[in-house]
């Protein structure tokens, strides 16, 4: 048995984020700056996060569609912090302990 937990943000929010903090600007090894061509987020970034991600919902629908276990805690990464994100795992983390081992 396996309890699963997925953390994930809608597209809407997550690709300005993703663009502005994360995959915009990096610099390498000698101080120089890499931009993101244009179209990166998506033709790249979101189809290869939809591959790789879209077997866990029903109906392959990242955005909105239904978890395909039924251990499967889907926690919004816009609606709370780091610290609400961490107690949220741990109570469904305990949760899941409890029902399967108890």
């Amino acid at each position: 048995m396996k309890a699963h937990l997925f953390c994930f943000a809608k597209t809407d929010v997550l690709h300005p984020m993703i663009t502005f903090y994360v995959l915009g600007v990096q610099s390498n090894t000698e101080g120089t700056l890499w931009r993101d061509p244009p179209d990166y987020w998506e033709q790249i970034v979101y189809p290869a996060y939809v591959n790789a991600h879209s077997g866990l919902f029903e109906s392959g629908d990242v955005e909105s569609g239904q978890p395909r276990a039924a251990d499967f805690t889907l926690l919004e990464g816009t609606q709370t912090d780091i610290d609400g994100l961490v107690q949220r795992s741990c109570k469904a983390l305990v949760g899941y302990i409890e029902h399967h081992y108890s």
